[in-house]
């Protein structure tokens, strides 16, 4: 399978569309998609890892995973936004507004709603 049927399988297992809702399987199925190369499946690992959402929280995995997210040719401004607040709460890093402005910064010039409202300015 490519990388892309296999992120919209997670998301059926994800929601429970056309089968039974399992957290644990659409999160092995998006590791197995992040593997192969899919972006939006590396970008919910690390949101998963960061909010807990069928795995334990775990701040310094989430951080490895949406940096590789965010460096990817294929990123999604999410990645950058959900670092910046990583940043910006010291979620398993130092608290660093410069940083954290720098990621709402590249989040809102991708055009990311909620990042335009929280750039921070000194």
């Amino acid at each position: 399978q490519n990388h892309h049927a296999i992120y919209i399988q997670a998301l059926l297992y994800d929601h429970g569309y056309g089968v039974k809702r399992d957290l644990d399987m659409a999160f092995l199925l998006m590791r197995e998609a992040a593997a192969k190369g899919n972006a939006k499946a590396t970008y919910e690992i690390g949101h998963r890892f960061l909010i807990g959402k069928g795995i334990e929280k775990n701040y310094e995995n989430a951080f490895q995973w949406l940096e590789v997210a965010a460096s990817s040719p294929h990123y999604e401004p999410d990645d950058m936004y959900d670092l910046g607040e990583m940043y910006e709460q010291g979620l398993g890093v130092q608290t660093d507004l410069i940083l954290a402005s720098e990621w709402y910064d590249k989040a809102a010039r991708k055009g990311h709603v909620k990042a335009k409202e929280k750039r921070l300015h000194e």
